[in-house]
C-alpha cells in the first residue's frame, strides 16, 4: 500500500471573506497529494481507522485513514520498489553525514 492523498482541516476564517458562505466556526476540507512517491509500506496490523505499516527503511507509523486515502500497489511493482528504496535507505545510513 501507498498513502494517495492527505486531508487536511483550516478554519473557514482563513478564507477571503467574500468568496466563501460558511460560519466562521467550520472547517474547511482540503485534500492534498501525499509527497511519498508511491514509495511502498507494508501493513503490520489494522485496527480501523487506524493502520500500522512499515516504510522500507524500517520506520514504522500509524496512518490515520480520516486524515489519508490510500492505495494497494500491484504486488509485482511493490516487492521491486521495495528492494530499490530499502538498497537507497541502506546507502544514507552508510553515507557519513559532515
Amino acid at each position: 500500500m501507498t498513502p494517495l492523498f492527505v486531508i487536511t482541516e483550516m478554519p473557514s476564517f482563513w478564507w477571503n471573506g467574500g468568496c466563501w458562505n460558511l460560519p466562521h466556526d467550520q472547517p474547511v476540507r482540503i485534500r492534498l497529494t501525499y509527497n511519498c512517491d508511491g514509495m511502498p509500506m507494508r501493513v503490520k496490523s489494522v485496527c480501523l481507522p487506524f493502520v500500522l505499516a512499515k516504510s522500507p527503511a524500517g520506520e514504522q507509523n500509524t496512518i490515520d485513514l480520516r486524515k489519508c486515502q490510500i492505495a494497494r500497489l500491484d504486488q509485482g511493482y511493490a516487492k521491486r520498489a521495495w528492494k530499490a528504496y530499502k538498497k537507497t535507505a541502506a546507502r544514507r545510513k552508510a553515507t557519513p553525514v559532515n
